[in-house]
């Protein structure tokens, strides 16, 4: 007996059906109803009686939306927040620098590494003081600290770049500098400096990662990896306690395909032995049809016919 189990869908389509159903009587009271109130009081009446009808429908649905929704959310505060910590790890930028670099960039559809993987590469640039600097015009930018300013670095080079008007100059610089993926990022480093300074100072409020959100995404991360490792254990687990009995099962069932494997043999030899009488008729027949007529031996079930031509008399 087949067993129908309601999934989501069909109680949608239901729901559907029922709520087209009340819409359409929805228009029809609103056609009948005479004056504004009466109108309104008509609807708002239909309007009830469909969410009262489909309440269950109405709550599932919103029950799941809000669910993908807050899953959603979740997954990406916690993606922000770790590459925000990561870009001002390999930046050495301050964590709202980093916060507007991620979520602009984001904006643009370009990924942090890619603009994490320009810096190093500048960073370097400038550590081994390479002459493109010189070439340029461009003096490497220091912080209070002392340390390279990546970020003014960056704006000034990309600017002396940018007044180049050579395409061939500009890209051999760009990949000298910024390495072979700086395509990737072409959409910000065809900005001027200025245009990019006052989109990271147009970043959000609420875009912008502090300490405690980083905390609060890394506590997220190694609870998910101790979750992780806990399905881990158990899969593991398992699979040594089902081990023996799978062997076990392995063993019991080597003898009694070792008894099948004749019997198949012999069904194959015995399919094979047909496939050749068969090829074999079918070859007789095909001769039978093809050869004079006045010569042919034909197969007539299972007897062998000789037909002797017959021959005409002579005409003197």
């Amino acid at each position: 007996m087949a067993i129908n189990i309601p999934i989501l869908t069909e109680f949608s389509d239901k729901g559907l059906q029922s709520a087209k159903g009340a819409f359409e009587t929805f228009r029809g009271k609103v056609a009948e109803a005479e004056g504004g109130m009466g109108k309104f009081k008509a609807g708002a009446n239909v309007a009830l009686d469909t969410v009262k009808a489909n309440a269950g429908l109405f709550l599932a649905t919103a029950g799941a939306s809000i669910a993908t929704f807050a899953y959603n959310a979740i997954k990406d505060f916690q993606d922000l927040a770790l590459n925000v910590d990561e870009f001002r790890n390999i930046t050495q930028l301050t964590l709202d620098q980093s916060s507007a670099w991620v979520s602009y960039t984001g904006d643009l559809g370009i990924e942090a590494d890619a603009i994490m993987k320009i810096f190093g590469r500048l960073a370097k640039a400038a550590t081994d003081e390479i002459p493109a600097f010189e070439e340029l015009g461009v003096a490497v930018a220091f912080g209070p600290d002392g340390a390279t300013d990546i970020e003014e670095t960056f704006l000034r080079v990309n600017d002396a770049i940018n007044r180049l008007d050579d395409p061939v100059a500009e890209a051999a610089y760009r990949a000298d500098l910024f390495g072979k993926g700086w395509m990737t990022a072409s959409e910000i480093i065809q900005m001027s400096s200025d245009d990019i300074r006052t989109a990271l100072e147009g970043v959000k409020d609420f875009e912008v990662i502090d300490e405690e959100e980083i905390e609060k995404a890394k506590d997220l991360r190694e609870a998910q990896d101790e979750l992780g490792d806990a399905f881990a254990e158990i899969s593991i687990t398992i699979g040594e306690k089902l081990i023996p009995a799978l062997t076990d099962a392995t063993n019991a069932a080597v003898p009694l395909l070792d008894a099948i494997g004749p019997l198949v043999d012999l069904v194959f030899d015995g399919a094979d032995a047909n496939a050749d009488y068969a090829h074999q008729v079918s070859k007789s027949n095909i001769q039978c049809v093809l050869v004079s007529p006045l010569h042919r031996n034909c197969l007539a079930g299972s007897a062998l016919v000789t037909t002797k031509p017959k021959i005409s008399p002579k005409i003197h």
